[in-house]
């Protein structure tokens, strides 16, 4: 995989994984990107704040879906955008939703880390209560969302 300092993956990753966090620093509930929230755009736009340093566009960007795919990520979003309302929040419930569209794995490279970022800018704006920050060591993307230790309520 190329990215855009040249460097081996050996060099490469240490580097990633610090601007990733100091990007994600960056994160607020204010963040719009100038588009709907809850729209897979939104997504997109995210990761490629997150990525944009780092890989040429053919990797830093959405892999290509199909129109179906497109709409259940649009779906789950908007069922999320449901759950927020409700009170009290059923943050399991958004969590598994979060896993699904996790489950697609709609970027080339960085899906974890985009998904944990828009799980952080959720946490800020709807007032979680959920312990998300950018210096948690995220080691399997298996276990992101189903292990609580990294994404445990207060």
């Amino acid at each position: 995989m190329k990215n855009k300092l040249g460097l081996t993956e050996y060099y490469f990753d240490d580097i990633e994984k610090n601007l990733i966090k100091f990007k994600m620093r960056l994160l607020d509930d204010k963040f719009t990107f100038n588009c709907d929230f809850f729209s897979f755009e939104y997504l997109k736009r995210l990761h490629e704040f997150l990525f944009e340093d780092l890989y040429n566009d053919n990797f830093s960007g959405a892999r290509t879906l199909n129109k179906i795919e497109v709409d259940y990520i649009n779906q789950y979003l908007t069922e999320v955008k449901k759950l927020l309302t409700i009170r009290p929040l059923d943050i399991d419930y958004i969590l598994l939703i979060i896993e699904k569209i996790w489950h697609f794995q709609p970027f080339i490279v960085g899906n974890t880390r985009t998904m944990f970022s828009y799980l952080k800018i959720l946490n800020q704006k709807f007032l979680l209560g959920l312990n998300v920050n950018e210096e948690i060591e995220i080691k399997s993307t298996d276990d992101m969302f189903k292990v609580k230790k990294y994404v445990n309520q207060k």
